[in-house]
């Protein structure tokens, strides 16, 4: 019984993926095509899917966890693929600019550490 107990304590923390920080990484098919982290799809999912609890570095293009909070890395990479689909740019003030289309990729992953 006490294993079972045991198991149940250390399961989901082997299972838990959590990061200090994540941006998202993209690829867009074209003559320049290549893999890098798009820091517009970044922020979009830092500041829409994380209010309050991560923030956006500008000088890093990374969404960094608040007093503490850690990013789970499976999570961040459903975000990214998600909001890849079609999203428009955030404006510095945190404010959706939808004047225009919306940005697509082709493929987004995460990327965390």
């Amino acid at each position: 019984m006490h294993a079972l107990s045991l198991l149940a304590i250390l399961l989901p923390l082997a299972a838990a993926d959590t990061h200090k920080w994540c941006s998202c990484q993209s690829w867009t098919a074209g003559p320049q095509a290549q893999w890098g982290v798009n820091q517009m799809l970044s922020y979009f999912v830092c500041s829409q899917e994380y209010k309050g609890m991560a923030k956006f570095d500008v000088n890093t293009n990374r969404c960094e966890g608040l007093n503490g909070y850690k990013l789970d890395g499976d999570t961040w990479e459903g975000h990214c693929k998600a909001a890849g689909q079609g999203y428009f740019p955030i404006t510095m003030e945190g404010y959706i600019d939808a004047r225009g289309s919306p940005l697509h990729v082709d493929v987004a992953v995460g990327l965390c550490r």
